[in-house]
C-alpha cells in the first residue's frame, strides 16, 4: 500500500536502482516528519498564546482592575497584530522564503512571552500580547507553504486538517493545565516556561525546516522583488470566489475563537460561580470536542462531496449552538457541558475552510493567497472580541447580559455564512 504522505522526491529518479529508491524515499519521509514535529511545536505554542487569556482573565481583571472593554482590548490585541502581519509576511514568505520568517519572528514570540510575564500595568500587557501576535504570525502560514511544495494537493488537505488538529493540544494547554499552572506556580511563571519552550522550538526548526525535498523544480512565477511580491497581492484579491471565502475565514473562526478564547471564562465565572480550576475543566471538554471535530469535517468534506458543502454543514451547526447558548439561560452543568461539545465538534471545519481558500490560489501564489485568508481569520478574530467586549460594557454588569454577546456571535456568524454561499465549489480529488 502506498505510503498516505508520500513525499515528493524528484531524487528517486535518478536513483541507480529500485533499493537505492527505496532507501532515498525513506530518507526523505523521516526528514519530512521531523520536519513536521517541528513545525507542529511552534504551532502548539500560537494555538495556546492566542487562547490564554480566557481561563485567566477573571484573574487579570481583578490584579489589574480591568473592566469588560480592557479585556476586549487585551484579548484582541494579539489578533489585530497577528492581522495586520499578514500582508508583508505572505510577500516575505514568497520572496524570501518560509523558514527565514519563522525563525526570526519567533525570537519575536519568546519575548512577548518574557514581557507578558513581567508585566505591572494593561499597557505591558497589551504591548506583550502585540509582539506575541506578530511573532505567531507565521507559525501556521509558512508550515503550510512548506506542505504546499512538499505535497500533492490531497496530501496538502490532510496534512492541513493535522497541523490543525495537533496545535489544537495549545487551545487544550490554554485550558485546565493554564489554571492548575497559574493556580500553583503562578501565571506569570507559566509564561515564563512558554518564552522558554518557544526558544527551544525554534532552535529545533533551524537545523531540521527544509523549505523542499531535494531536487524539487524552482516555484514558477517566484518574484524578483519585495515589491513585486506585494503587489501580487491585487492578483490574490481579483481571483474568482476569494472574497466570500475570505468573508467565512472572517466569521467562522472568529465567532467561537470569541467565545472560547474570551467570554466562556468570564461567563462560567459570573453564570456559575466556576473557580479557576472549573472553569478550566469546562474549557478543556470543549477543546478536546473541538480537536475531535478537526479529524471529523475533513473526511465529512468527502462524504458531503464538496467543501462549500462541509463548511456550510458546519457553520449551521455552530450557529445553532450559539444560539441555544443565549435562549436556554442557567440550565444544569451536564446540560452545559453537554452543549460545550456540540460548540466544540460543530465549530471545527477550520480545515475544510483552509482548504478551499488553498484550491483557488495556484502554487506561486499560495504564499500570499494563505495569508490573506489568515488575514481574514485572524482580523475577524480582532474585530469579534473588540466589539464584544465594548457590546458587554455598555450591558447591564448582571449575568444575564452574557446572552447578548451569544447573540451577537451567532448573528455575525449567519451573515458570514450567507455571503459565502456565493463561492464556488471545489470537491475532494479522488483517492
Amino acid at each position: 500500500m502506498q505510503n498516505r504522505f508520500s513525499v515528493f522526491t524528484p531524487a528517486q529518479a535518478r536513483a541507480g536502482s529500485s533499493k537505492q529508491a527505496e532507501q532515498v524515499d525513506q530518507r526523505t519521509k523521516i526528514r519530512f516528519w521531523v520536519m513536521v514535529a517541528a513545525l507542529l511545536s511552534l504551532y502548539v505554542v500560537s494555538q495556546f498564546l492566542r487562547n490564554s487569556v480566557g481561563v485567566i482573565a477573571p484573574n487579570l481583571g481583578q490584579e489589574f482592575a480591568l473592566t469588560p472593554d480592557d479585556l476586549g482590548v487585551l484579548a484582541s490585541s494579539f489578533f489585530l497584530a497577528f492581522a495586520l502581519a499578514q500582508i508583508p509576511l505572505g510577500a516575505a514568505i514568497d520572496r524570501f522564503g518560509p523558514k527565514a520568517c519563522m525563525l526570526l519572528l519567533s525570537l519575536l514570540a519568546a519575548a512577548g512571552c518574557a514581557g507578558f510575564a513581567a508585566a505591572g500595568a494593561l499597557l505591558d500587557l497589551s504591548i506583550s500580547r502585540v509582539a506575541m501576535g506578530i511573532g505567531c504570525s507565521s507559525f501556521l502560514m509558512a508550515p503550510l507553504t512548506i506542505y504546499a511544495r512538499w505535497l500533492n494537493p490531497r496530501q496538502f488537505a490532510t496534512m492541513t486538517g493535522l497541523q490543525l488538529a495537533i496545535g489544537t493540544l495549545g487551545t487544550i494547554l490554554a485550558t485546565s493545565p493554564l489554571a492548575y499552572g497559574a493556580a500553583y506556580f503562578g501565571w506569570r511563571n507559566v509564561f515564563m516556561a512558554v518564552a522558554l519552550a518557544t526558544a527551544i522550538f525554534t532552535l529545533l526548526a533551524l537545523f531540521v525546516v527544509r523549505e523542499a525535498p531535494s531536487g524539487a523544480p524552482a516555484i514558477a512565477g517566484k518574484p524578483g522583488t519585495f515589491m513585486e511580491s506585494l503587489r501580487g497581492l491585487i492578483g490574490v484579491l481579483a481571483l474568482p470566489g476569494v472574497f466570500p471565502v475570505f468573508i467565512i475565514h472572517f466569521t467562522s473562526y472568529s465567532t467561537f475563537a470569541s467565545f472560547s478564547a474570551l467570554w466562556a471564562g468570564p461567563f462560567l465565572k459570573d453564570v456559575y460561580g466556576m473557580e479557576l480550576e472549573q472553569r478550566g475543566n469546562l474549557l478543556f471538554v470543549l477543546a478536546t470536542a473541538h480537536i475531535v471535530g478537526l479529524f471529523l469535517w475533513g473526511p465529512a468534506s468527502t462524504w458531503l462531496r464538496g467543501r462549500k458543502r462541509a463548511v456550510m454543514a458546519g457553520a449551521g451547526c455552530s450557529f445553532v449552538m450559539l444560539c441555544v447558548l443565549a435562549l436556554i439561560g442557567k440550565v444544569p452543568v451536564p446540560v452545559l457541558v453537554g452543549v460545550f461539545v456540540l460548540l466544540g465538534l460543530s465549530a471545527a471545519y477550520s480545515p475544510v475552510v483552509t482548504t478551499h481558500g488553498r484550491e483557488l490560489f495556484p502554487v506561486h501564489l499560495v504564499g500570499r493567497g494563505m495569508t490573506i485568508m489568515n488575514l481574514g481569520v485572524m482580523g475577524g478574530v480582532f474585530v469579534m472580541q473588540l466589539l464584544s467586549g465594548y457590546l458587554l460594557a455598555l450591558l447591564p454588569q448582571e449575568p444575564g447580559s452574557y446572552r447578548w454577546i451569544f447573540v451577537f456571535l451567532a448573528a455575525v456568524l449567519l451573515v458570514g455564512t450567507m455571503v459565502y454561499r456565493r463561492a464556488p465549489e471545489t470537491f475532494p480529488s479522488p483517492a
